[in-house]
């Protein structure tokens, strides 16, 4: 670009007629007033920039969409019985001590007295005694035998009393001696044979001495030659032993 040359211009226009001058000086003043209103008007529009800059905000990012995803009801039961069984596996169970109750102490049971004597169930003599190694005779048999307890004379109908205080172990029938009862006394126990059929006592219940168990009968099939009687014996565990010796 050609460099404009103010001065030798002017000395140009000096030299021109009056109306051309006026038309330079014109110009001239258009240029400066063009400079000047473009200098203030970019200062005045950078200074609008730089504060419409501090007023900016930064921009808000957007927060992240969560992403939706379709799980099918049998999956979410899996993954449910998944996460239960992790917990599960990550729980420690501590079960609380207990203490166990303190035993209650046993009640003091009275010893029950031993018997030593006892009452004859029947009111009469004694027909047969007790013969445990020398056998004796036996009419209904006719043969000689061994006699383990005693016969003791009675009619038939008669009372049959315990002999002590016990419980009724058994009642049965015999096939060779007839109707029986069994009482347990503790340290011993009685039984009474040939009874009618038709006893006063049951198995288990407790009886007292004197308290009635039957009545005399004839069902004793071995005995039934000889005269109405109640057979009667005592035994400690397999051994038998002689009546007699404990009547009071």
């Amino acid at each position: 670009m050609k460099k404009f040359n103010v001065a030798k211009s002017v000395e140009s226009e000096k030299k021109k007629s009056p109306p051309e001058k006026k038309i330079f000086y014109s110009l001239i003043m258009c240029v400066f007033a063009i400079a000047l209103f473009t200098s203030f008007f970019s200062g005045k529009m950078e200074k609008k920039i730089n504060e419409a800059a501090k007023n900016v905000k930064p921009a808000q990012t957007e927060p992240e969409k969560v992403r939706e995803v379709y799980i099918p009801p049998e999956s979410k039961t899996d993954i449910g019985e998944a996460e239960a069984k992790e917990e599960k596996s990550d729980v420690i169970t501590i079960k609380p001590e207990v203490e166990a109750p303190a035993a209650k102490p046993e009640a003091e049971v009275t010893p029950k007295p031993e018997i030593t004597s006892i009452i004859k169930p029947v009111n009469g003599e004694i027909l047969k005694l007790f013969s445990d190694k020398t056998p004796v005779y036996s009419k209904t048999m006719d043969d000689w035998r061994v006699h383990d307890g005693i016969d003791i004379s009675a009619k038939v109908g008669d009372s049959v009393f315990a002999c002590a205080n016990g419980v009724i172990e058994d009642v049965f029938d015999d096939k060779n001696m007839g109707t029986t009862v069994i009482i347990d006394h503790g340290s011993f126990k009685s039984k009474y044979q040939n009874l009618s059929p038709n006893t006063a006592v049951q198995k288990g219940v407790e009886v007292k001495e004197g308290d009635t168990i039957g009545v005399v009968g004839d069902s004793a099939a071995y005995e039934i030659a000889d005269a109405p009687h109640l057979h009667f014996e005592l035994y400690e565990g397999n051994v038998q032993k002689n009546p007699e010796k404990m009547f009071k």
